[in-house]
This record gives C-alpha cells, sequence and structure tokens, in this order.
C-alpha cells in the first residue's frame, strides 16, 4: 500500500516556493512604503510554507507492504524516517479493529503487534481488518491477497503491487 501522491516533492516545491518568492515581494514592496508588518506576515507565511513543504516531503514515499506467503505474513513499514518489519506465523496471527486510531488494523500474536491502514481512510481500513479476519488464515496467498487488491483498488486511496 503507497500513498497515492499526485503531486511529487518537486512539484510542491515549486508551487511553495512561487507563493513564499511572491510573497516576499509584496512584503519588500510594503517596506519600500513604510509599512515593516506585512514584510513580517511575509516571512511568517514562507517559514510555514517551509515547514508543510518538509512534512510533505518526509512522508510522500510512505508505504505499507504485506507479503504472504503459505506459512508467514510479513509487513514492512516505512512511515516518515521509520522503519519496521515484522514476520507473523498465519497460524498464529490474530487481528483486531481499533477505529479511533490512525493505524486501526492491528496484527499481533500475543508477542508483537503492528498496526497497519495509516494510510486508508476509515471506510477501507473497516474492510481490510474484514477481509484479513476472514482470509488470512485460511485462504491461500493468492486468493487473500486477490481479496486484498479488492478492497484497495474500490477504496481507491492506495497503490498495491502484486509480486508472484
Amino acid at each position: 500500500m503507497q500513498r497515492n501522491c499526485s503531486a511529487s516533492p518537486q512539484l510542491l516545491a515549486g508551487v511553495l516556493g512561487t507563493l513564499a518568492l511572491i510573497s516576499l515581494t509584496f512584503g519588500l514592496v510594503f517596506l519600500a512604503l513604510g509599512t515593516p508588518w506585512i514584510l513580517v506576515y511575509a516571512l511568517n507565511l514562507t517559514a510555514c510554507l517551509t515547514g508543510v513543504f518538509f512534512h510533505y516531503a518526509r512522508h510522500a514515499a510512505d508505504r505499507e507492504t504485506i507479503i504472504l506467503t503459505d506459512h508467514t505474513v510479513e509487513i514492512c513499514q516505512e512511515l516518515g524516517s521509520r522503519q519496521l518489519t515484522a514476520i507473523f506465523a498465519r497460524a498464529q496471527v490474530r487481528i483486531a479493529l481499533h477505529e479511533h486510531r490512525h493505524d486501526g488494523v492491528e496484527i499481533s500474536n500475543g508477542v508483537q503487534t503492528v498496526g497497519l491502514g495509516s494510510l486508508l481512510s476509515p471506510s477501507a481500513r473497516r474492510e481490510l481488518h474484514a477481509v484479513l479476519s476472514k482470509n488470512l488464515r485460511s485462504a491461500s496467498p493468492h486468493q487473500c491477497t486477490t481479496h486484498i487488491h479488492n478492497v484497495l483498488s474500490a477504496s481507491g486511496v492506495c497503490r498495491l503491487s502484486l509480486v508472484q
């Protein structure tokens, strides 16, 4: 699963940089006219735009990967600068849904717990939970992957890569 980012960090940098340049230009014009407060506002706006860009760029490549084999489930997450990999035995995995959390689909084996779904909408998280609960233990990896793909493609918020 990966975010559907319609704007690359380069495009966003160009747009926000243009807005900051226009704002600073107006601030300098008003400074020349004797009203320095506009420049203070323009500098504040530029600082905020810079913060927005760095936050967006840090999370533009976020992804969650579920790798299914006949006997294991491997979860790989790259969220911001944090990377996590967890491997669970399919026969021992427990799945829970926590609707109030942004990573509300919880996969656990009693010792280790991983939250999934931070890139999904709440309704897509509920559907992913239902599919995983129904198919993860009993269905073949291909069948389970097909069901997950159907849920995610219907939600339209993630990109799914199938590896054979």
